[in-house]
């Protein structure tokens, strides 16, 4: 029998499965694009046609089964993103890595027990049945199974104990995109990966919508803004703290940018200093703030303005009860694989992030594990940060709370700069800003200098808490 013919009979098998969902659009969805470039990885082009001949070789290939957990170790290849649009129709719940070491596989492996690992990231086919080694499945992997449902498994990026295994439904995620709707193609930047919410966010958009995804195989400010010239790219989502890199770097000068229209920024609070000065490095370029979480995906968000840190969210209901943001969407995670989690209120699910609201639109503050008590005194660390950028030997910094025997919490700082500064005289100047410009109880009485790496390996600021270091949400 022929891929193709094989493949037919496969789909008619699932459409026939009355408790299952027919989920074979998607590859009908991403075949419409025919020969058009779907990825560019290293130079080399791969077409929307491409990705959808390796999907039908993996619903014909045995070793993924229906209803298995199936961890996906991958690059920005057609044989990886073939395998999560057939792991999709064959109702698989699939776990995401992005070309991780044996190390953090074992890791993955020792927490969800999954069925299968498939490592794919030199575009062959290589898969290893894990299934006599799995113990009884988590009581929400049973459900989706019982529900005929397709789950995505992601892990936080940071916390300040061990990352969460999140637990989303893959149908849901994916159900705005069911119809279709033609719209101008843009080429996008690759640039957070797609065991990121964010990084599969882009990757399926631009699947379904036929836009050019340029994998960012090197993510220094320097490639980053070479690649936009080269690929003339119009979109370039990222974080804040590389943001804050180009404009430190002045990357931005030495290429030619001037195909770039959006840069959507998300995952951490954006400092207003950055967000001016990249406003005034990029006039011509859109600067669209975005909001989402590995437990609820990505949400439609609407910016203020260009230089407002105010945003909407659109088409989700969310409220703001003592200061914190709740959202209730069906996006929402189905729970934690691997500790405990909160039990939603009728559906609703606690961000941790605190805001201020005007009207309908809302201003992130920070995370509320984050903020530091002094004396009875809240500070948000976002606001110090925000004005210690704007000191020019300040390359970035980390505001956190130290213990104090009178106050409970005292602020500290930890300031990144370049090597040759004196720390000394640099506290000096710094107090003397702070002190002109802050509350007394706002004012860091602890200061840490380093001249070393200050972003985890997702882009995202490296914080630190009562002493333990964590890359964020």
């Amino acid at each position: 029998m022929s891929v193709a013919a094989s493949y037919m009979t496969i789909c008619e098998q699932l459409k026939k499965e009355a408790n299952l969902v027919d989920r074979t659009w998607i590859l009908d969805r991403v075949q419409q694009f025919g020969d058009l470039p779907a990825v560019v990885e290293k130079d080399q082009c791969i077409t929307f046609d491409a990705i959808a001949q390796s999907a039908r070789n993996w619903l014909t290939n045995e070793s993924i089964t229906e209803h298995s957990i199936v961890v996906i170790n991958g690059v920005f290849n057609a044989t990886t993103l073939g395998l999560i649009l057939g792991a999709y129709i064959k109702q698989c719940t699939i776990v995401p890595l992005f070309n991780s070491d044996a190390a953090q596989v074992e890791t993955i492996i020792n927490a969800v027990h999954p069925d299968v690992l498939c490592d794919t990231r030199d575009d062959t086919i290589c898969c290893t049945t894990l299934a006599t080694l799995s113990p009884t499945k988590h009581a929400l992997l049973k459900q989706l199974v019982t529900q005929g449902a397709s789950g995505l498994i992601l892990y936080s990026s940071g916390s300040t104990g061990t990352p969460k295994a999140i637990l989303l439904s893959l149908d849901k995620l994916l159900q705005r995109y069911q119809v279709y709707k033609e719209q101008a193609t843009s080429t996008i930047a690759g640039f957070l990966f797609f065991d990121h919410i964010g990084g599969l966010d882009v990757l399926m958009q631009c699947l379904m919508t036929g836009c050019t995804l340029v994998s960012m195989t090197k993510r220094t400010p320097e490639d980053v803004c070479q690649a936009i010239e080269k690929h003339r790219i119009n979109v370039l989502p990222t974080t804040p703290t590389f943001l804050n890199m180009v404009l430190i770097n002045r990357s931005y000068q030495r290429a030619d940018l001037s195909s770039l229209t959006v840069i959507a920024y998300g995952s951490e609070v954006m400092p207003q200093a950055t967000l001016d000065l990249l406003q005034q490095a990029l006039p011509h370029v859109t600067l669209k703030q975005t909001y989402g979480m590995s437990e609820l995906g990505v949400l439609p968000t609407e910016s203020k303005a260009g230089n407002s840190l105010w945003l909407k969210i659109k088409k989700t209901d969310y409220k703001v009860q003592d200061g914190v943001l709740w959202v209730k969407s069906p996006t929402a995670m189905l729970g934690y694989l691997n500790q405990d989690h909160p039990t939603l209120n009728d559906g609703w699910l606690c961000t941790g992030d605190l805001v201020e609201q005007r009207g309908e639109y809302i201003r992130i503050l920070g995370r509320q594990s984050t903020v530091i008590n002094v004396a009875g005194e809240k500070v948000f660390p976002a606001e110090i940060e925000a004005l210690l950028l704007q000191i020019p030997f300040v390359k970035n910094s980390s505001v956190w709370g130290k213990k104090s025997p009178i106050t409970g919490k005292i602020v500290a700082a930890t300031i990144y700069t370049d090597d040759g500064v004196d720390p000394l005289q640099a506290k000096k100047h710094i107090l003397d800003i702070c002190k002109r410009t802050l509350a007394p109880y706002k004012i860091p009485r602890h200061f840490e200098f380093v001249n070393g790496q200050y972003h985890s390996e997702r882009f995202k600021k490296i914080n630190k808490i009562q002493g333990t270091i964590t890359s964020g949400k």
